[in-house]
């Protein structure tokens, strides 16, 4: 008998241990649950990001060290990072988006729309403004009167009903109903609100963060704000601390480190400490600072400084603009209808070649226009995309709209080139906007 409970009992004990060592066998409804949790990643990536399936899900004793837990959350910030880029087109007579490879994305059929920001886009179909997002549900829309929805900075969208303003996010929620008398646009995620009689700021949530006591306020810019009292004008920063006091005529936004401060009659900058870095002195234009230089005039004609106040290129154009890439567009002082050209910061010409319109740089190429008709030049000065189109756009997300006139129709045909002037989305479009990337959520 105690030999037979003695094999009894070691019997038990084997089954007890194969079981304890093959847990799926054990539970898989609860192994098929785990999964649904792990699994925070629903919607297609749009691209070649791999997702969550064959990638075994750790039980209660998995090592805490493990990173494989990260990678939904991973996938979600790239989503964030590097969405896919539509661009608004007519077709039709109606309006809808398309992405990089020409197809349409949420099919036309609004009477307008406007660029995505932050995931929502302002469309409207019969006057009537509504929020989108990009699988074209309306997350906002409201049936007030003479309501209207302004495009959208930092994710929040500026709305209007009759004469008061207020605020929607990109996810469609009322930050602030339409109850101010103005509203600036967002920036450094802080806004101007005028709460009469008297200029504030308010934040994402529709807070006031700096309360209003000021005469007048201006958008942040690089974390300062040009604030008035009395007359005069001073700097404060996102905290609300007075950095800069009420001591100068007239100001502007920071661009580059300095801003520009009106001492009289003359002009000279700052920097972000509030010291005096150039002398007021300018009395004819002068500009902000844009990649280390700013523009001086001079007896009517256009030069450049350097931060320190020094003229590094001298005046001699008829017009000149900021740099951008390293070159600038300018004009010169003559009568001819070729005569805008760039230049770098030497102050050399970048081309032979002289242009009867002539563009800012964006993405490293510039638009311009000779005998009525729209190519691009790179910042060494060549043509990179043939002068060959009737209309153009900059550059935007790596590629341009360009437009070619049916004179047998008399219709525009819009499309879109790539940056070695390829042919990449064929013109078939009334009108198209530039491309704009939208996050996945």
């Amino acid at each position: 008998m105690k030999k037979f409970l003695t094999i009894m009992l070691a019997l038990i004990f084997t089954l007890c241990l194969a079981s304890c060592t093959n847990p799926q066998q054990g539970n898989p409804k609860s192994d098929d649950d785990t999964v649904k949790k792990e699994d925070t990643s629903p919607v297609d990536n749009g691209d070649d990001t791999p997702d969550n399936d064959g990638i075994k899900p750790d039980d209660d004793g998995s090592d805490p060290d493990d990173k494989t837990k990260e990678k939904p959350k991973k996938v979600i910030e790239e989503k964030i990072d590097h969405g896919e880029s539509l661009a608004g087109v007519k077709y039709d007579g109606k309006w809808g988006y398309i992405n990089k490879q020409g197809d349409f994305v949420i099919q036309p059929q609004y009477s307008s729309v406007h660029t995505f920001n932050y995931g929502a886009a302002v469309v409207e179909i019969d006057d009537v403004p509504m929020l989108i997002n990009k699988k074209n549900e309306v997350i906002f829309r409201s049936d007030l009167e003479y309501f209207d929805i302004d495009s959208g900075i930092e994710g929040m969208f500026k709305t209007k009903h009759f004469t008061k303003y207020g605020f929607v996010n990109h996810k469609g929620d009322v930050i602030a109903e339409p109850v101010y008398y103005n509203l600036g646009d967002f920036s450094n995620g802080l806004c101007v609100a005028l709460d009469s009689p008297h200029d504030g700021y308010i934040n994402k949530a529709g807070e006031f963060v700096i309360k209003p006591a000021y005469n007048d306020a201006e958008d942040f810019s690089e974390g300062f704000a040009v604030v008035w009292k009395d007359g005069k004008c001073g700097f404060i920063n996102t905290e609300g601390e007075q950095i800069v006091d009420f001591i100068y005529n007239d100001a502007t936004a920071f661009s580059d480190g300095l801003a520009k401060i009106k001492v009289g009659e003359k002009w000279g900058f700052i920097d972000t400490s509030g010291k005096v870095v150039i002398e007021p002195q300018f009395e004819d234009y002068v500009s902000s600072f844009s990649e280390g230089l700013a523009q001086i005039m001079d007896d009517h004609l256009t030069g450049y400084i350097d931060k320190t106040g020094k003229i590094v290129i001298e005046p001699k154009f008829d017009v000149a603009e900021n740099f951008h890439d390293g070159c600038a567009r300018v004009s010169l002082d003559t009568f001819d209808e070729e005569r805008e050209t760039y230049i770098d910061k030497d102050g050399n010409f970048i081309t032979d070649l002289k242009f009867e319109e002539a563009k800012g740089f964006h993405e490293g190429l510039a638009r311009v226009s000779k005998n009525s008709k729209w190519g691009f030049i790179n910042t060494a000065g060549e043509v990179v995309v043939d002068l060959i189109y009737d209309e153009a756009h900059d550059f935007s997300n790596g590629l341009a709209a360009v437009c070619i006139y049916d004179q047998e129709n008399d219709t525009e045909k819009w499309g879109y080139v790539d940056k070695t002037g390829k042919m990449v989305i064929e013109p078939k479009f009334s009108l198209a906007q530039d491309f704009e990337v939208v996050p996945e959520n």
